[in-house]
């Protein structure tokens, strides 16, 4: 399954949020804050219908004033071979804003593999080829 135009420029602006301040700081900082975790959530999804997960989860965790929240996706391929995403505070410590990923074997697990990292821009230029090399990474 491809991705939609709206769904690829979902992922561009995504990549835009994470360079920005997400924290509650100030009245700008929230509604970026806010547009990160929404925008989050709507790629999550497309991401876990790309794949034709039978089962998946996504979830936000707004947190305090300080950090950006979190979002994640948890999907599983099929019975015991999952994949985790994890997105939040992609600027924690500066640098190029990144996610990470790793493997689970349940929906309860969150501990899984190790964890990957990919930059947002991976995601934002190419989405489909983001989403196969996630994959590949977790099988």
């Amino acid at each position: 399954m491809s991705f939609t135009p709206h769904i690829n420029k979902q992922a561009k602006r995504l990549a835009f949020l994470a360079t920005l301040d997400l924290n509650a700081y100030t009245a700008k900082a929230e509604v970026n804050k806010e547009a990160y975790l929404s925008t989050g959530r709507s790629v999550l999804r497309a991401i876990a219908k790309h794949y034709g997960v039978g089962e998946y989860k996504i979830s936000t965790n707004r947190a305090g004033i300080a950090v950006s929240g979190d979002v994640y996706l948890m999907a599983m391929f099929d019975n015991d071979r999952g994949i985790y995403i994890h997105m939040s505070e992609p600027r924690l410590f500066g640098g190029t804003p990144e996610f990470f990923y790793r493997t689970i074997t349940h929906m309860k697990d969150y501990t899984g593999g190790r964890n990957q990292t990919m930059t947002y821009d991976i995601l934002a230029q190419d989405l489909e080829s983001a989403c196969a090399l996630m994959k590949r990474n977790t099988i």
